[in-house]
């Protein structure tokens, strides 16, 4: 009985592994669900928040209002996207708040070429840019 139990379980285990029906929507639709995603980025081992609304193919990057790390508020862009496969291509359209003084990190900056890790239930995206000590990945969540 024992056995079959074990049998079952790891049957079970596999059936929902490995399952893509999520990335091959997301493939298919060729976008991101519209909506806000929050959550954070990490660059150089340190996370920063982040808040990204995404509508069609335009993407707006948006301040937290007080989170002790975050991109400086003459770093956020707004542009657009466009999806193929595992990729997503950001290009800027314009900064959200110019004239700001800090100056900006360039592999902070959203716009680039990214690679599609991950998406949960078309609600959650993990996305990656670069390698080594200038990658920069993604970890978003929309909010309801």
């Amino acid at each position: 009985m024992k056995k079959w139990l074990i049998v079952f379980y790891f049957a079970a285990m596999l059936s929902g592994c490995g399952k893509k029906e999520d990335l091959y929507d997301y493939q298919q639709r060729g976008k991101i669900q519209d909506g806000i995603y929050m959550g954070y980025f990490e660059y150089q081992n340190q996370k920063y928040w982040s808040e990204i609304e995404f509508s069609g193919n335009k993407f707006v990057e948006w301040p937290s209002g007080g989170a002790l790390y975050q991109k400086s508020y003459g770093c956020l862009t707004v542009g657009t996207y466009e999806a193929s496969g595992y990729h997503l291509k950001f290009r800027l359209a314009n900064f959200k708040m110019p004239g700001f003084p800090e100056k900006c990190v360039g592999d902070m900056l959203m716009p680039g070429d990214y690679t599609l890790y991950g998406t949960v239930k078309s609600d959650s995206i993990v996305i990656k840019r670069g390698s080594g000590n200038n990658s920069i990945s993604y970890f978003l969540k929309r909010i309801p």
